[in-house]
């Protein structure tokens, strides 16, 4: 294959600039000119023939063709950086990867690599000190040096020695373990994550970084973040605080105190692990009994992102800002055109000086929404958040109120009150979401069949026949989208429909016979109307036209098999109130008033999946116990 001749400074000048997102920063990396940095780009940009970056305010956002190349482009000089800091000495050295235990390595290893490394100088060794559990693949190894008989599924195992074992402790160790009861929680956190298979959810582990940071093992920074979203600690500061000073987070993870940059970077690496984690344990609480899943409850709730109202733009808000300040303008010009007529002298002066510089600075907050509203044409949805670029506004149920943030949808078993399946958006309604939710839920709990109760907010006919498809029953309200009731008119649901002489009954007691069968945005539509309107004494409470005429969905049943379910003496709607809603309650009085800590889509959907196991967690140890539940793991 021929290779292109594009030059190399070019290419990094990209690959910096994607990995930044602003050319300030990539300039500073590359020790040059931002000037210099843009003219590389847009020679790269004319040779490949298509645009790599969008310019928006504030910074730059990769085209798809430049979401293609970017990731290519930081492996493949990853790779030659590796490869050349091998040649150290003239000589190429080759990076060999063991995994020892601590004791082994202090004892036996580290006294003979200084004639190891006399004998082979091209090897370039690195040494990890790790716990007995043979995860070579998982851990990024060559090879493990290990305690054990050497039968190790998938491996090559060779004896080097015999080695007696002798147990030992520190003189603290036992009154460590005095401060942690059998029945505590944490046992629980460290139970839990011992058991998950870390590799095969995608955990990847820490690697050491230049300035010294130590490479941890995933299981003590997964332990370390469920300990602290079950106490309120989510932030990485506090967590690396809390570890050097806290009782339970010593015992938790064996006395370790990782810096807060390796936590962050852990939640922010490893979101797709975590989410399976939180996965791992409601099918663990399904396993074992607890959680049958045979109704679950749906909602969504809003939560604040890390991006305030006056830092996200629409073509409304950006229209209203600009007339307010154009009426700002027009205040300013006629302030000085009357200072100037009736003032004089030094006050004067200073009074026009005042406000003409009040006037330049709205003129160009003008101008920046200008150039913000040019930018919003090329936004999908129509938005642009500047702190978060994937937050939205979205409407909240209290009156002419609203926030910036995303909408997180939970499924809730109404037995256990269990968080069954959770999903994060950006979209501020719900329509569209019933059908993803519930088969979610489905699929984590195993079910043919299963009962679905939501609000009013969900209600679609696409949704629920889709559902009725796919063996889930669902009961949701229908919205009154009529103003009929208010004006004291009859509505739809006045007319009695009767499936087997396929009429509708009017409160007159005139039946309305079936007339013919449309179609509207994909939907088999019935009509039904009589004749006999103009003569009824009941028409004013009825209809403003000629007849009253009533449209029938083909597959109605299934919504009026939902309202009878509604007026039922069960109360669903109270049963899915008294059950969605409560964990969204707690999760956010954990969050506080901030709510999330990350930006991104990527990321919050981490954070969520932390509270949620964190919730799940908590409320199976309130169902059968700690015991219990450690008694299940075990299993």
């Amino acid at each position: 294959m021929d290779r292109p001749n594009i030059p190399l400074n070019a290419l990094r000048a990209f690959e910096a600039s994607a990995r930044h997102l602003t050319l300030s920063k990539a300039a500073i990396e590359l020790c040059v000119t931002q000037a210099a940095l843009s003219h590389q780009i847009r020679n790269l940009e004319e040779r490949l023939g298509v645009a790599l970056f969008r310019r928006v305010p504030r910074g730059l956002v990769l085209t798809d063709e430049g979401a293609a190349l970017a990731p290519v482009l930081t492996s493949s000089l990853d790779i030659i950086a590796t490869t050349l800091d091998r040649f150290s000495g003239g000589r190429y050295h080759e990076a060999l990867h063991i995994g020892v235990v601590g004791t082994f390595a202090t004892g036996w290893l580290i006294p003979r690599l200084a004639g190891f490394e006399a004998e082979h100088p091209e090897v370039d060794l690195r040494i990890f000190a790790n716990n007995n559990r043979v995860s070579i693949p998982g851990e990024g190894l060559d090879l493990a040096i290990r305690f054990g008989d050497g039968s190790w599924h998938g491996l090559e195992a060779v004896r080097i020695m015999e080695a007696p074992l002798t147990p030992m402790c520190a003189p603290d160790y036992d009154r460590l373990e005095d401060w942690i009861g059998e029945d505590h929680l944490v046992r629980v956190v460290d139970l839990f994550v011992d058991e998950l298979d870390l590799p095969a959810l995608g955990f990847a582990r820490s690697a050491p970084a230049r300035t010294g940071r130590p490479g941890y093992h995933p299981a003590v920074l997964l332990k370390l973040f469920i300990y602290g979203y079950l106490n309120r600690i989510p932030s990485s500061r506090r967590l690396e605080r809390e570890a050097g000073r806290n009782v339970e987070l010593m015992w938790l993870t064996g006395r370790l105190v990782t810096d807060h940059k390796t936590i962050a970077d852990f939640r922010r690496d490893n979101g797709p692990g975590i989410r399976r984690s939180c996965a791992q344990f409601v099918e663990l609480s399904r396993r074992i009994g607890v959680l049958k899943g045979a109704c679950v409850a749906i909602d969504g709730s809003k939560f604040r992102a890390v991006n305030s109202r006056d830092r996200n733009f629409t073509k409304g808000k950006i229209a209203s800002r600009i007339a307010h300040l154009e009426a700002d303008v027009e205040r300013y010009i006629a302030e000085m055109v009357r200072v100037d007529r009736q003032e004089e002298g030094e006050v004067r002066a200073e009074k026009v000086a005042h406000l003409a510089k009040r006037y330049g600075r709205v003129r160009q907050h003008i101008q920046h929404l200008q150039a913000m509203g040019r930018a919003l044409a090329d936004a999908p949805d129509g938005q642009i958040s500047l702190t978060d670029p994937d937050a939205r506004a979205m409407a909240t149920s209290a009156r002419n109120s609203g926030m910036v943030g995303y909408n997180v949808q939970t499924a809730v078993d109404t037995e256990t009150h269990l968080i069954v399946a959770h999903e994060v958006t950006n979209r501020g309604h719900d329509r569209d979401l019933l059908v993803p939710m519930a088969k979610a839920a489905k699929d984590a709990l195993h079910r043919d069949e299963m009962h679905v109760l939501a609000d009013k907010g969900y209600f679609s006919g696409r949704q629920i026949l889709a559902c009725h498809k796919a063996g889930i029953t669902t009961t949701i309200p229908r919205p009154e989208t009529s103003g009929n009731r208010l004006k004291g008119m009859y509505e739809k649901a006045d007319f009695a429909y009767e499936a087997n002489a396929d009429i509708y009954r009017c409160p007159a007691g005139e039946a309305l016979p079936y007339r013919y069968t449309t179609e509207e945005d994909g939907l088999e539509l019935r009509r039904y109307w009589t004749s006999e309107c103009g003569t009824c004494l009941m028409k004013s409470r009825c209809t403003t036209g000629k007849e009253r005429r009533i449209t029938r969905w083909a597959h109605e049943h299934l919504v009026e098999a939902a309202r009878a379910r509604l007026i039922g003496p069960t109360e669903p709607m109270t049963i899915r109130r008294g059950t969605v809603e409560h964990p969204f309650g707690t999760i956010k009085a954990w969050m506080g008033t901030s709510h999330f800590l990350t930006q991104r889509l990527r990321n919050v959907k981490t954070e969520i999946a932390l509270n949620v196991l964190a919730y799940n967690i908590k409320r199976m140890v309130a169902l059968i116990g700690v015991q219990g539940l450690m008694s299940a793991l075990k299993a």
